[in-house]
């Protein structure tokens, strides 16, 4: 029961990501929403491998009228499988949120990035460099 003497729920879910690379950092996005119990709360976190990473909360509203929340959250891997959790609590009649969509995928690193636009910028002035050879009589 919570403070107001409403039932409570909880739940978890976990999978593991396998094939990570350490130090690497990732990003996990997924669709959250409810449409159960019109006015009703939850509560809800994602963790990595045990570290809460995210925490939400929301309300319930009338079946079919929620379209939900893309919800996003990096981390870096610290070994090369990683445990995520989904947590979830909800009171005032049982409100029960929803997760689909669950996707993730690696966040380029600086480096990376400045490497690409060096590499843009080369080409540019390779192709300008040609085109002023070809121009000349």
């Amino acid at each position: 029961m919570d403070v107001f003497g409403e039932p409570v729920w909880a739940l978890t879910a976990s999978f593991v990501l396998s094939a990570l690379t350490i130090g690497a950092t990732y990003q996990l996005s997924f669709l959250q929403w409810g449409d159960n119990e019109p006015g009703g709360s939850y509560w809800g976190s994602v963790a990595a491998n045990g570290k809460t990473v995210l925490t939400y909360s929301g309300t319930d509203r009338s079946a079919g009228t929620n379209a939900g929340i893309t919800r996003t959250v990096e981390f870096i891997a610290v070994a090369s499988s990683e445990t995520i959790t989904f947590a979830e609590t909800g009171s005032s009649g049982g409100a029960s949120p929803i997760i689909s969509d669950i996707a993730v995928s690696t966040v380029p690193s600086p480096g990376t990035l400045s490497l690409f636009g060096s590499g843009l910028i080369g080409f540019a002035g390779l192709c300008s460099a040609r085109r002023r050879r070809k121009a000349q009589p």
